[in-house]
C-alpha cells in the first residue's frame, strides 16, 4: 500500500483557485468599501459648509440695519441688506447742541451692502458700499448648492431655504432668523 506524503497537483489548483477568489472578493469589498467612505467624507465637507454658509448668512441678517430683499410677504432667490462695517466710529463729529430729530451718531460710511445668491451652483456674498454700485469683495460661501430662496414674512423674519444635490437625493435645509434689532 502506498502513502500519499503531499497534495496532488489538482489539489493544489483547486486550492489555489479558491484562495484566489477569496483573496479577489475581499479585495473587491475593500475597494467599494473605500469610495463608500469617500463619498461619505466628501458629502459630509459639503454638509459642513452649507451649514457654515447658514450661520454667516444668520449672523449676517442680525446684524443688518435695512433689509432690502426680498420684501415683506416675498421670496426671492437673493438677500440683500445693509450693514455698519465691524468697529465702525459712532461718533464721527461733535454732537450738535442742541441735537436735530435727523442727526445720526454713526458715520455714513460705516454702512455696506451685502448681498447673498446663487452663481452656478457657488452660493457667493458680495461686498459693496451701501448704494450696491461699487463692489468690493466675493467670497465663496459654499458649492453644491442645487438651489436657494430667502423669503421675508410680515414680522421681518427671514427664512432661508437652500437645496443641495446629492447623487440620488436633494437635501433640503431650512433656517429662520428674527428681525434685526437695532
Amino acid at each position: 500500500m502506498k502513502t500519499s506524503k503531499g497534495f496532488s497537483l489538482a489539489e493544489t489548483l483547486m486550492a489555489l483557485a479558491i484562495v484566489a477568489l477569496i483573496l479577489g472578493a475581499a479585495g473587491q469589498l475593500l475597494h467599494n468599501y473605500s469610495a463608500t467612505m469617500k463619498q461619505a467624507k466628501n458629502q459630509q465637507a459639503t454638509f459642513s459648509a452649507i451649514q457654515f454658509g447658514l450661520q454667516e448668512i444668520l449672523d449676517d441678517t442680525r446684524q443688518a440695519t435695512n433689509i432690502l430683499a426680498p420684501a415683506p410677504d416675498a421670496s426671492f432667490p437673493e438677500l440683500r441688506f445693509l450693514r455698519y462695517l465691524p468697529g465702525f466710529s459712532w461718533l464721527p463729529t461733535a454732537i450738535p447742541s442742541p441735537l436735530p430729530t435727523s442727526w445720526d451718531p454713526r458715520a455714513p460710511d460705516s454702512l455696506m451692502g451685502i448681498r447673498y445668491r446663487l452663481l452656478g451652483n457657488v452660493l457667493i456674498r458680495e461686498l459693496s458700499d451701501s448704494s450696491f454700485s461699487n463692489l468690493l469683495d466675493t467670497q465663496t460661501v459654499a458649492e453644491n448648492v442645487a438651489g436657494i430662496d430667502f423669503a421675508r414674512d410680515s414680522q421681518q423674519r427671514i427664512s432661508v431655504r437652500l437645496s443641495l444635490r446629492e447623487e440620488r437625493r436633494i437635501v433640503l435645509l431650512q433656517v429662520e432668523t428674527e428681525p434685526p434689532r437695532l
